[in-house]
């Protein structure tokens, strides 16, 4: 009997081994970027005086993880791989996928109007969920409430002070995104948080991503700061503490964190049809060309790719991906630059995540994502990976100074 039992678990593990033992090596192997070009974007960046963490992605793949600068310079608490950045602005683009999965539902039309959400407010039979998400409803908010509100106070607030100028014509205002989510809850029964989470955030810990009021309870977190455009060289003088006052008025626009990676992940699985059907995203994206801005659906639309920009109380952040997701440049950081991100990061994305040169793999905290990721299992969702204790102390103890 026992020896029946034995050879039962000897082929069992027979199997198991040969479906895994060659994406293990995969993992071990893949292939980074060069070393003269990790060095060249090292300087790049330092030249910049980036403070944060950046990750190239190649055909799916990470080549490139570094981080630089302090998570927190009062405590010496160095930047690495795994910090939580808030994202700001590029939050947009996933407020405006959720909106895609009710139209895709049949319980919202782009061509919808405003009056049949938000009646009180100016001009609602004029302004339609599309313009809403391109930024073109001419809607505007010059005065915030002096305490935290709840969703529905703010949204009531809004309809009370909101104004509206040349419906039509693009103007960047972040009320529009809060409309947004306060028509995602009219329509889905549920807060904007609870269903963001439940559509992106239930396969990570708050350890990887989450909303600001669980931001500063991670071990992980970052602190902001101003980059002050009087000293010779940037500093970590004047840290910034978001209030959450500021963050309950970014609702649907600006109050979430991420970390590189699982940020990646998201936008990816949003590139693959994960979410919503590439049908649906390339008319949430490229549905309506307009002359002169390419803002469109919560995303910056090229020829090439997609980007996207965000700055909120001393974070910047940028991404660049390819339409598949493949390909792709994610920079979170805690201390704007003085120059504008996105165009580092496109330049970074031409040069080095289209056609790197590449190079057996090294011992770093690519070893880290590549294991996580584990690409090539097909029946195993790549978020749902979960780091060992020694692939989490492999990525925190790499640190660039």
């Amino acid at each position: 009997m026992l020896s029946k039992i034995k050879i039962i678990l000897i082929m069992m593990f027979s199997v198991v081994w040969c479906v895994f033992a060659p994406h293990i090596v995969h993992a071990a192997t893949a292939p980074v970027l060069a070393s003269e070009q990790v060095n060249t974007i090292d300087q790049k960046l330092h030249q910049q005086h980036f403070s944060g963490s950046v990750l190239i992605v190649h055909n799916g793949q990470p080549i490139y993880i570094q981080s630089f600068g302090y998570a927190n310079y009062q405590q010496r608490k160095r930047n690495q791989p795994q910090m939580l950045y808030q994202i700001g602005s590029m939050q947009k683009t996933l407020t405006a996928v959720l909106i895609m999965q009710q139209i895709q539902a049949h319980h919202l039309r782009l061509d919808d109007t405003l009056a049949k959400y938000y009646p009180r407010i100016p001009n609602s039979q004029q302004i339609t969920i599309r313009m809403l998400l391109d930024m073109r409803s001419g809607l505007q908010l010059s005065t915030l409430p002096s305490r935290v509100l709840t969703p529905a106070q703010l949204l009531n607030f809004i309809t009370r002070h909101v104004q509206v100028k040349d419906v039509g014509d693009f103007d960047y205002q972040d009320v529009n995104y809060a409309i947004l989510a306060g028509i995602l809850s009219q329509v889905t029964h549920q807060s904007y948080q609870s269903l963001f989470t439940k559509t992106f955030l239930t396969a990570y810990s708050p350890q990887q991503a989450g909303f600001f009021n669980t931001f500063m309870q991670q071990s992980n977190t970052t602190c902001g700061y101003a980059n002050d455009g009087n000293a010779p060289v940037p500093n970590y003088a004047l840290p910034i503490y978001e209030t959450p006052q500021l963050a309950s008025c970014e609702l649907g626009a600006a109050n979430t964190y991420f970390n590189v990676w699982t940020l990646y992940q998201l936008q990816r699985d949003i590139c693959e049809g994960k979410f919503i059907s590439l049908s649906a995203l390339q008319q949430l994206r490229t549905g309506i060309q307009y002359p002169h801005d390419r803002y469109i659906g919560g995303i910056h639309n090229t020829d090439q790719y997609y980007w996207s920009h965000g700055l909120i109380a001393g974070f910047e952040s940028a991404f660049v991906i390819s339409f598949n997701g493949q390909n792709a440049v994610v920079m979170l950081g805690n201390r704007p630059l003085q120059k504008y991100m996105p165009t580092l990061a496109r330049s970074i994305y031409h040069h080095y995540a289209l056609t790197p040169r590449l190079q057996a793999g090294r011992p770093s905290a690519l070893t880290f994502f590549d294991k996580v990721n584990w690409p090539a299992v097909a029946f195993l969702r790549p978020s749902l990976a979960v780091p060992t204790l020694t692939q989490q102390m492999i990525i925190n103890n790499y640190c660039l100074y």
